[in-house]
Order: C-alpha cells, then structure tokens, then sequence
C-alpha cells in the first residue's frame, strides 16, 4: 500500500493488522494518490477499499470516508483497478492523527460490499496514522515565516508579502498569492508561480503593490490589480475627486471589468445609461463616457481613463501582465496636444525615467507634460 510517506509491503496476516506506527501527514485541501497492490495467488479475483476517518470521529461512515480502489486479478504484485486513486482531504477535515483502514477481499463473481467493521474473511485488513495539517500561509515582512517557499509545491499552500521585497528564484506552488500595499514581489528568469485560486496585488489611497516580472518568468493562474479610485464629488462641492487611472493588465474587455466593479459611477444621459468612466479624446479635447455599447472595447495596458468611483475603494483588472515594451499612440495637432497615458506595467516605476527614456524625449514638450504613473 502506497500513501504518501506510507509504503508498506505486508503478507497476509491474522486477518487484521495494526500500523498505525506508519504515518503520513497530508495539508487541508491538498490531493496525494493512494495505490493497493496485491498477490492474488493465482487466477483469482481480489477487491480493495480504504476508509479514512477525516472527522476524527471514531467510525468511518461519514459521507466523503469511503474510497473504492477496485479490484487486481492473476497478479504476483498488481495495482487494483482505481488505483492510483486521487485522495482529496476534505478543506474542514478535523487536524490531527486519525486512522485510514485499507481492506482487501477474495471474490469470486459478487465484487464484495464490506463495511469497514467486517473484517475479511479470506483477505486482509490494515490500519495506518494520517495527520492532518493546517493550510500554511507563508508570509515574508522582510523575511520568512514559518520558512521560504521558494521551490515548495505543495498547492494548497498560500503566499501573502506584507512589506518589502520578496524575491522568488526557484518555481512554487500555491493556491492564493496576496501582495499587500507598498509590498514588492520579484520573479526572475526562468522561474514559475503556480497559482490555482488568484494572485491580487492590492492598493490603497497612499500605496500600491509592486510585480516586477521577469520577460522569461511565468505565473500560471488568475492575476488581478487592485487600482485604488477616488470616489464622486458630493453635493455642493466645489471640486469632483475624479482620478486618472491606467490599467496595470491588458486585454480585460469593458463589459467583463464593469461587472466585475459595480462601484463605476453611472447614471443616464438622455435616457441612456453612462459610466464615468472612459479615455481622453485629444481630437475633441473631451473625455469620452463608455456606455454599454462600449462593453467590447479593450481596456489596453498604457492608455489612460477618467473615472470616478461610488465607495473610494478599489477596481479591480484582471487579464495579461505586460512584459515587454508597450508603444501607446499619441495625438499631435489636434484640438489639444494633451494625451492621456499611463504605466502599462503592475510596478512602480519613475516619472523622469520615462521622460528620459530617449525614444520619448523628441516627442514631449516638457513645459506641458503631465505624467500620470
């Protein structure tokens, strides 16, 4: 019998042995494959069950407890016909040492229904120690608790950097990686990020997260940036709080980032229905207002968006992280020269870095620019 850290060979015994001195710890919600094998003793037909009690109630008749790894026949030492069987520990399982009983049975045409307190009449039954372990959450501020992640796999595990920069040089596994504001995360070349929930890189009003993102680095999962909104003037005020914002990502159609931020001020113009929300037009020296028939319009990485929020909280994009050079097309001899453009990329990066950048600087009048990063 094959389970995580338990491999163990036995003969047939009494009928039921006891290994619960073997062991194998398993983390909430993580998944191992468990495999029977067996010595049929000819050309004979034998079935196999396991029970793992994740309750820790004493019995193994809870819904979840009973697993059927099939049945091996005219084999010296063969896998059962389920078998490698996924193992999934339920994400309430109750943590500590609980027992998983294997049974194997003789059949002849019948494949048997034993329960897991009826013994074996021609076959055997076995039990082992499993431990149950919390999920971690591995958290760096500046520095490691519980330990460095970096190279560990197992999925279930979660990512969250608080404070300074956390540098990730060997591949990992997690289920959800959080940056909190002002945190920074660095993937270099060649290293990959498995997320299977999402990857957030939060902000606030005073500071935003930071993903600098090797172009040969890779992060397989959802990623969504949290873009801190300032919220609509109120009645009588002098002055609207809008703010110019920049998607971190690209690709994110309008319809899908509505939706998935109901804090876009709206409202109808003309009986229509109008987001605040939308670019600048240098033709027309206005700010465009997307409506629902703008809902396939790409929210493209670099270009710059007026909007305002209900709640001054966040938006949220989601979509592809930029890792090469972005061209935004700019507007000259218009109705104004004025663009509206921003970083395309989910880091921090510095105003006069790209006014320097000498690609750009035959293009901006520096007396009249701006810059929104």
């Amino acid at each position: 019998m094959n389970f995580g850290a338990i491999n163990n060979a036995t003969g047939q015994g009494s009928g039921y042995d006891n290994f619960t001195n073997q062991s194998t710890s398993i983390v909430r919600g993580e998944s191992q494959d468990l495999t029977t094998n067996f010595d049929t003793d000819s050309n004979y037909l034998v079935y196999s069950y396991v029970w793992i009690d994740w309750n820790r109630d004493g019995d193994f008749y809870d819904a979840n407890e009973t697993f059927d790894l099939g049945f091996t026949n005219d084999e010296i030492d063969g896998p059962t016909s389920n078998s490698a069987l996924t193992i999934t520990v339920p994400i309430d399982a109750e943590l500590g040492n609980t027992h998983m009983r294997v049974a194997s049975q003789f059949y002849y045409t019948q494949i048997p229904t034993h329960g897991p307190c009826d013994g074996s009449t021609d076959g055997e039954v076995e039990d082992y120690n499993v431990t149950i372990l919390p999920i971690i959450i591995y958290t760096y501020n500046n520095g490691w608790l519980p330990s460095d992640p970096n190279g560990i796999n197992p999925i279930v595990n979660d990512i969250l950097i608080v404070a300074d920069t956390a540098n990730f040089s060997s591949d990992i596994s997690c289920t959800n990686f959080t940056v909190n504001p002002g945190a920074n995360v660095t993937v270099i070349s060649s290293v990959t990020i498995n997320v299977s929930n999402e990857m957030v890189l939060e902000s606030s009003s005073m500071s935003y997260s930071s993903l600098i993102l090797d172009v040969d680095g890779i992060i397989n999962g959802n990623v969504s940036c949290k873009r801190h909104v300032n919220h609509a003037f109120g009645n009588g005020s002098a002055t609207g709080d809008n703010d110019l914002i920049s998607p971190p990502l690209s690709g994110q159609n309008f319809g899908n980032f509505r939706a998935a931020n109901p804090n876009i001020l709206s409202g109808t113009i003309n009986g229509n229905l109008a987001f605040l929300f939308g670019p600048s037009d240098p033709e027309t020296v206005i700010y465009t207002l997307y409506t629902p028939s703008d809902d396939d319009s790409t929210l493209n990485a670099g270009t710059g968006y007026l909007t305002y929020s209900t709640d001054e909280s966040t938006y949220t994009f989601t979509r592809t992280i930029e890792k090469n050079e972005v061209n935004v097309p700019s507007v000259s001899g218009g109705a104004s020269n004025w663009n509206l453009i921003g970083n395309p990329y989910p880091i921090y990066t510095y105003a006069q870095d790209f006014l320097s950048e000498i690609a750009n600087s035959g293009l901006i009048n520096e007396n009249a620019t701006i810059p929104l990063v």
